[in-house]
């Protein structure tokens, strides 16, 4: 890791693993300092936090199997106890408690298979463990399943708030907690493109048991890498009284009445013929897909209406018009009729986490622009906007009002009703409130302005 001092132009460097790192993204969580994380060759995880300007590393094993189970991880009461009780003393007191059963278990002659398997037995070198108990066992915590396995080309993906990554390697995408490195869910998943694998989840809320955060989904979105469909996968909890996925739960192995990932439904959606899309803070993604070709419409001039979906054929047809040259006007007025417009062959769509789809209808605007195949870049802009490009013209979609800085009152149309409520953590909107007071705008947010009125204060 290299950091460079933009003032002077020194820099430092400081090494993070031994091993190659294969992707490295930023984590941003409130009232805790932002934290670099990075996943090695073999599986690894490695932190590194910012702190008095040094770099601080912290490597992680990740940990299946030990998904609030209470065993392999020491409780907060069990820490306090003594204080010279930490984590690598627990490790030495769990290899000398392994020590002992195997003992117990191989002096004792009328010890059964099942008997064994249920020993406290660490580790997975032991012969008296049978095969069968090895994957089953609560206590292999050096992930070790999984140590052959290469994460060159795995995608990491951050989950801000909640300080946790979602990581995708082949058809397996892992949640994982960054604090404890604990595995709490992992679910198959399709092939995807790179760029295109995000999560997206609603505003935090608070626990109506426990007080703490809470979310009421959690979503997963890919575009497949053969076809242009849009699979999503959505995580929630169908009980009607414990409705919000609680985050204690992953972390206090104590918490018995809320529920966590561990209860959760998965639910999937998709759509097809989609050629850009990004996820909105509104728990909504929205995009720009191809029309089917039932769907289009306009004049074809006896043109199949799949030979008009694609423009350059719509551009070759124009120029076999042009070569005849036998009447230009005719030709002009020809090319003017069979030229598409963006409308006839893009609609804009939004998507909700529950997997309700609407469609919308793109404006044309006076210049229609050039003949393209494809869509250009679609990124987000604001926090409920993205901007598409339609070859050389640049056009803004956005959900509800026009003001893409502050939420406005149509901006929880997405949200679902647990969101809604007064229960939404009270230090961020606070925060984010007092931001957008201090913030004054040097742009107009209306696009329908083409003027601007000039003010002159005395």
């Amino acid at each position: 890791m290299l950091t460079v001092n933009c003032e002077d132009g020194t820099f430092t460097q400081t090494t993070f693993s031994k091993e190659p790192v294969v992707f490295a993204k930023k984590l941003s969580s409130p009232r805790v300092n932002d934290r670099l994380v990075c996943t090695t060759r073999s599986g690894n995880l490695v932190v590194g936090t910012v702190i008095n300007n040094k770099w601080k590393v912290r490597n992680i094993k990740v940990q299946k199997e030990s998904y609030n189970s209470g065993r392999s991880l020491p409780t907060p009461a069990a820490l306090s106890r003594t204080s010279s009780f930490n984590f690598q003393s627990f490790q030495e007191y769990q290899k000398f408690s392994a020590a002992n059963s195997i003992n117990t278990v191989s002096n004792n002659p009328y010890a059964t298979n099942s008997d064994i398997s249920a020993s406290p037995l660490v580790g997975q070198h032991s012969k008296f463990q049978p095969q069968s108990s090895l994957s089953a066992t609560p206590y292999q915590n050096d992930y070790q399943g999984d140590i052959r396995k290469d994460y060159k080309d795995c995608v990491v993906e951050t989950v801000p708030f909640v300080g946790m990554i979602i990581r995708a390697c082949g058809l397996k995408a892992e949640l994982i907690d960054i604090q404890t490195g604990i595995m709490l869910m992992e679910f198959d998943i399709g092939q995807f493109k790179e760029s295109t694998f995000q999560v997206f989840y609603p505003e935090p809320s608070h626990c109506r048991f426990c007080g703490c955060a809470s979310i009421a989904s959690f979503s997963v979105a890919y575009t497949e890498l053969e076809t242009n469909t849009l699979v999503v996968h959505t995580f929630s909890i169908d009980n009607r009284a414990k409705n919000n996925i609680c985050l204690r739960v992953e972390r206090d192995p104590r918490e018995t009445r809320c529920l966590g990932f561990a209860s959760v439904t998965e639910h999937q959606h998709w759509i097809s013929n989609v050629e850009g899309w990004c996820a909105t803070d509104l728990n909504m993604l929205l995009g720009v897909r191809r029309k089917d070709n039932e769907d289009i419409e306009g004049p074809t001039n006896g043109l199949p209406r799949d030979y008009l979906n694609n423009s350059i054929n719509s551009l070759d047809f124009i120029n076999h018009d042009l070569r005849n040259r036998k009447s230009k006007i005719s030709s002009a007025k020809k090319a003017q009729n069979v030229y598409p417009k963006i409308s006839s062959t893009w609609e804009a769509w939004t998507m909700s986490a529950s997997g309700h789809i609407r469609y919308y209808s793109i404006p044309d605007g006076t210049d229609s622009g050039l003949l393209i195949k494809r869509l250009g870049p679609v990124k987000k802009f604001g926090h409920k906007s993205i901007a598409v490009s339609f070859g050389n013209i640049m056009k803004i979609l956005y959900l509800g009002n026009d003001n893409l800085i502050e939420e406005g009152e149509h901006d929880t149309e997405g949200l679902s009703a647990s969101s809604q409520t007064s229960t939404a953590l009270s230090f961020i909107n606070r925060r984010r409130k007092m931001i957008l007071k201090k913030y004054e705008l040097t742009h107009s947010t209306n696009f329908n302005d083409t003027t601007v009125e000039e003010t002159v204060v005395e």
